[in-house]
């Protein structure tokens, strides 16, 4: 049974990733070259912030990079869920993810608490599409027999979930320990075990991508 609509989403969700990843480390490169950068003369004698300047290239490179891998991602979904249903469950989450993002800045001065409220359902939408994405592997995978990729999927999915879980922890440590050296150690190691096992299922969630297109 052939998947060519699978195939071609799948790879072009994994593209749109590596784009995602390549404007987060420019937009990390973009602070710290602002702090490194000083203000200098101008050749008619202005004084110019360069900070300023690289503010200004960063922000325009990383919206670029950010609008080609939304399209990409979701042109790579629609293209997927012509052969597997979870790429469509996927879509209706990314769709939702994009609405709430966009509510949340809106009502980011206006009415703080609703924006945070529509922040909340952003990251689960977002948590809810990668996990529908890595099902859609899973069961793919199935259909080729290739156990390896869905024990791996599987490694992926809990690791995702386990990362959500403690960001919900992390909220709450906020409030239970609001301030003082106790909250600075749990926070912080907290934080520390959320970093390192999100950057963990994010090189697997990859990997999955990657090995699932090329088996179909």
């Amino acid at each position: 049974m052939k998947a060519e609509g699978a195939k071609i989403g799948i790879r072009k969700i994994y593209n749109a990733q590596i784009l995602t990843i390549i404007a987060t480390l420019i937009s990390i490169a973009g602070v710290v070259a602002m702090i490194g950068f000083g203000k200098v003369l101008s050749s008619n004698g202005d004084t110019v912030n360069n900070a300023d300047v690289v503010s200004l290239i960063v922000i325009v490179a990383s919206l670029v990079l950010a609008i080609v891998a939304f399209v990409l991602n979701i042109r790579g979904i629609s293209l997927a869920s012509k052969d597997e249903p979870s790429f469509r469950a996927a879509m209706v989450m990314v769709i939702m993810e994009l609405i709430t993002s966009v509510l949340s800045v809106a009502f980011a001065k206006t009415k703080p608490s609703l924006s945070k409220a529509f922040e909340s359902v952003n990251n689960v939408s977002e948590l809810l599409a990668t996990y529908y994405i890595i099902r859609g592997c899973i069961h793919l995978s199935l259909q080729r027999k290739n156990l390896e990729i869905v024990k791996s999927a599987t490694t992926a999915i809990k690791l995702v979930i386990i990362v959500w879980i403690i960001a919900i922890i992390l909220q709450c440590a906020a409030i239970i320990f609001p301030s003082g050296d106790k909250a600075t150690t749990v926070e912080g190691i907290l934080s520390i075990a959320s970093l390192v096992l999100a950057l963990i299922s994010y090189i697997i969630y990859l990997k999955v991508l990657r090995k699932t297109s090329e088996i179909l």
